[in-house]
């Protein structure tokens, strides 16, 4: 039975990215180093007010230490006074255990949470995290309308292989909703090499290849991915490289996702302006992008533009249906008995 269980756990982990013992084989001390350098918690806050609340979610939060290490590490260049919280959120639910067992106690002086949410599944997502903000305004009795900061660590790729162009989309505007109006986002993007990977993986061990793979025309990834969240031109998008002085081209970053026009319109996300945090041993670069363009580090807002990326195959299932109404809210019930159990939480 446990070596059926561990096949099974691998299957899952090579579609959809959910990795037991991830943190070993991807120390979360390759990533965190990023952020313990330069004071980012510190200018974050600076950049987003000074609040006394820094609320921080993790979307795809494995069993956690990542999680832990960016709060942890908050909590030391923030002043005492500044009330920093930790929501982690993960599709699988025994990760989610291993997390809560971890990390969640009732002695907890900071509000720290891990649940089971499929994020991908908007309806109950979008249901429990409303009731999680306003159970975590109550508990802290100060008015709490969104993340300070949501990180998303190198889960794009599976949101892009099991969900297609549009997921990708869809995946960023949405962690960019959730955030406080001068909020920041972290995005750890895999690059189209690490795609490759996956389907030839998948391949090597009979396992069925990933969803979208082959249809997939965001491919430039990084490139894109900001080119998405930095929509601050005001005038039409368009299908050519717009023109440029010669002073000016040495400021400006060409991007070219795909259907430039529907994704200037579907990602609102306000940014204004983005920070490179450096690349991590493994190739991927870490950046986090902001809502005011007071923070420092600025770097160019990119101009977006089409570009014709030709599929390796047009035979591709459809994404799957959104779920029912009765899924959804079996979700967010699973989810809440999942933040409270044992009374291991204090958010209620």
């Amino acid at each position: 039975n446990e070596l059926l269980m561990e096949n099974v756990l691998n299957i899952s982990a090579h579609k959809y990215g959910n990795y037991h013992k991830y943190y070993t084989f991807h120390p979360s001390s390759a990533r965190i180093s990023f952020f313990s350098s330069g004071d980012v918690f510190k200018k974050l806050w600076d950049a987003q007010g000074q609040p006394n609340v820094f609320s921080i979610i993790d979307i795809g939060c494995n069993e956690g230490n990542l999680s832990m290490d960016v709060l942890e590490q908050a909590q030391k260049e923030l002043p005492s006074h500044v009330r920093c919280t930790l929501l982690g959120i993960d599709l699988d639910s025994s990760l989610i255990d291993l997390a809560v067992a971890k990390y969640v106690s009732a002695d907890n002086a900071t509000p720290i949470a891990f649940a089971p949410i499929n994020f991908m599944n908007s309806v109950a997502s979008k249901a429990f995290l409303d009731k999680y903000l306003i159970d975590l305004s109550a508990t802290l009795k100060k008015e709490v309308v969104g993340f300070s900061m949501v990180c998303l660590f190198s889960i794009t790729m599976w949101i892009h292989l099991n969900f297609g162009d549009d997921g990708l989309v869809d995946f960023l505007a949405r962690s960019a909703d959730l955030l406080t109006p001068l909020g920041s986002l972290v995005v750890e993007p895999q690059p189209w090499k690490c795609y490759k990977a996956a389907d030839k993986r998948c391949r090597k061990l009979g396992i069925t290849r990933p969803l979208h793979f082959s249809a997939l025309q965001i491919r430039d990834i990084e490139r894109e991915i900001t080119g998405m969240l930095l929509p601050t031109n005001t005038e039409p998008v368009s299908t050519e490289p717009a023109a440029a002085s010669s002073s000016e081209k040495a400021a400006v970053t060409a991007v070219t996702p795909v259907e430039a026009k529907k994704v200037y319109t579907q990602i609102q996300a306000g940014m204004q302006c983005h920070w490179d945090l450096g690349k991590e041993g493994w190739g991927r670069t870490i950046y986090l992008f902001h809502r005011s363009a007071d923070l420092q580090h600025n770097q160019p807002v990119p101009v977006i533009v089409e570009k014709n990326v030709t599929a390796e195959s047009e035979n591709v299932s459809e994404p799957d249906a959104q779920p029912s109404a009765d899924e959804s809210a079996s979700e967010v019930n699973k989810a809440e008995e999942g933040i409270h159990a044992s009374k291991k939480s204090k958010l209620n």
